[in-house]
């Protein structure tokens, strides 16, 4: 309630709308740059779940209505009134959101989350992104979704897929212990994001537990 002088959680529930389509939704104020998603209402949930300002009903329902009718989750805010497309749902925005409605108590959305994602792991263990294929972001938080889910079993498939992709002792040392984020090293941002997804997962934590 004190970085930097802010109290973070407080800034938080001010910026849920309260009112229209949007209610229950933790809002960007940032027009340029921001945006909302059920990736970032799902951080928000997990986020004030762990506090002792608890999100509100309206907050959980609106990530609640975003859930796809077959258990899966976009990665971007949808019109409810749609129907998903397979091509649309996406492993990465299910195992946030996941995470966060085991955080905040909605158990019937969460088992319907976490059955999708058991659907759509892949024999090796990892999670595919729509348009790119089994990789260890997606699959990072997969296995952190079904960890928080009690699917330990599915979870530990997961996580042997990630050793499978990290880079041992015969790499270059400044290359050990990183994960590929397809099988092969990649110099910059991709191998960092992949690590640090992967490593979170790796160590069996979830997001709020770490």
């Amino acid at each position: 309630r004190s970085f930097g002088g802010l109290n973070l959680v407080k800034t938080l529930g001010g910026e849920e709308a309260t009112s229209g389509s949007d209610a229950g939704l933790y809002t960007d104020p940032n027009s340029t740059c921001g945006y909302e998603s059920p990736i970032t209402q799902s951080l928000a949930l997990i986020a004030l779940s762990h506090t002792s300002s608890k999100p509100d009903s309206s907050a959980v329902t609106w990530l609640v209505h975003q859930q796809c009718a077959d258990g899966g989750y976009t990665d971007a805010d949808r019109d409810t009134a749609t129907t998903c497309t397979a091509s649309g749902e996406d492993p990465d925005a299910t195992g946030f959101a996941l995470q966060a409605l085991e955080a905040s108590g909605a158990k019937g959305a969460a088992n319907h989350a976490a059955h999708w994602l058991i659907k759509h792991q892949k024999a090796s263990g990892g999670f595919p992104e729509p348009g790119v294929g089994v990789n260890a972001n997606s699959t990072a938080l997969g296995v952190q979704g079904l960890i928080a889910s009690g699917h330990l079993k599915l979870a530990r498939a997961g996580q042997r897929y990630l050793r499978r992709n990290q880079e041992t002792c015969s790499a270059r040392a400044s290359r050990r212990g990183s994960i590929d984020y397809q099988g092969k090293y990649v110099a910059g941002s991709t191998q960092l994001a992949a690590t640090t997804q992967g490593t979170q997962a790796l160590a069996g934590g979830v997001l709020g537990q770490i």
